[in-house]
This record gives C-alpha cells, sequence and structure tokens, in this order.
C-alpha cells in the first residue's frame, strides 16, 4: 500500500499504517506519566515564579494532551481491551475490571476539577489556590500512576494473549479512526 504525502490518508490505509494497539496504549501510558511530571513541574513553577509564558505554555500542553490523548485513552480500553477479558467469565478479572472502570470514572472527574486551574494559568491568570490544585494534582496523580501499573501488571498481558486477529483488527481500526477524528474534527468520514 503506497500513499502520496500530499493527500490525507483513507481510513483503511489509516488502519494499515496504524500501530499495533497495545503499543498505542503502553506508549499512551508513558506519555501520561510524563505529563504528571509536569504537572508537578508548573505547579512549582508557579509557586517560585508566577504565571509567566513558560508556564501558561505548559498548561496549555498539559490541558490538551489529557483532554485529546489521554481521556479518550480509556475508551480504548472499555471499547476494546475490557470486553476481550469479560468473555472469560472469571469472577476475579470482572472485579477487578470493575475497579478499573471505577478508576476511570474518578480520574475523570479529577480531572474536570483540575480543568479550570489549568486554564486559568494557559490564559496567564495569576493563581490564588496553590495549595487546593496541588492537593487536586496529588490525588490525580496517585491514582493514575496506581491505575497505570494495574493495567499493565493484570490487564494488557492477559487482554494480550486472549486477543483473537478479528479483536486485534476491529481495535486497530477503531483506535486509528479515533485519533483520526481527534486531529480532524471536521473531517466527513467515509461510510
Amino acid at each position: 500500500m503506497t500513499h502520496s504525502p500530499d493527500r490525507p490518508l483513507s481510513h483503511a490505509q489509516a488502519a494499515f499504517y496504524a500501530p499495533m494497539p497495545f503499543d498505542v496504549l503502553d506508549s499512551c501510558h508513558q506519555e501520561i506519566l510524563a505529563m504528571l511530571e509536569d504537572l508537578h513541574t508548573l505547579i512549582e513553577h508557579v509557586s517560585a515564579q508566577g504565571v509567566d509564558a513558560s508556564a501558561r505554555t505548559l498548561a496549555r500542553s498539559i490541558h490538551l494532551f489529557f483532554t485529546t490523548t489521554g481521556l479518550p485513552h480509556h475508551l480504548d480500553e472499555e471499547q476494546h481491551v475490557f470486553p476481550i477479558l469479560l468473555k472469560s467469565g472469571d469472577p476475579d478479572m470482572a472485579r477487578t475490571i470493575e475497579h478499573l472502570r471505577h478508576d476511570h470514572v474518578e480520574i475523570e472527574s479529577l480531572w474536570l476539577s483540575l480543568v479550570p486551574h489549568l486554564d486559568m494559568m494557559a490564559r496567564g491568570y495569576n493563581h490564588p489556590h496553590l495549595g487546593e490544585l496541588r492537593s487536586l494534582a496529588h490525588r490525580f496523580t496517585s491514582l493514575c500512576r496506581q491505575h497505570i501499573e494495574e493495567e499493565e501488571r493484570l490487564i494488557y498481558p492477559r487482554a494480550k494473549a486472549n486477543q483473537s486477529s478479528q479483536d486485534l483488527h476491529v481495535m486497530r481500526r477503531e483506535m486509528a479512526e479515533r485519533r483520526d477524528g481527534l486531529l480532524n474534527p471536521g473531517e466527513e468520514k467515509a461510510p
């Protein structure tokens, strides 16, 4: 399959060129961990130097990453990883997945609490509530790290082992389309 760089990829081409789904999920976890470090760097920077151009840029970067990449990652897991494991009928696995789904809700709730703080800083407002921001960031970071560790230790290896070639094909195509939709939100999708 060839592709001309001056034309956008078709959905079939995007799926063909898409990286393997678990590589994307693992990579996203690494990016999340890096952005969590950036969040704490931002708070310390603002505490020491106020909201300057560097703080505004970092706040925008963190906000953009979690909104367009970090949180949609949960949808990939909910639609593609968890169902593979639920097919097994293992009650312990079902409880673990229910716990991880609860984590997704809590992570997204904490994120929504962080957004106004980041938005204020991204727009250049000095931040009067650093104690509150530190507390939210600590809870968000702790939960994300614990959640990632549990998925990488328990969930991903079993899902990879139990994934059919059809599961892999559908997962790869849908994840590529979802990311294309995030990058090109106004484009009409081909049937």
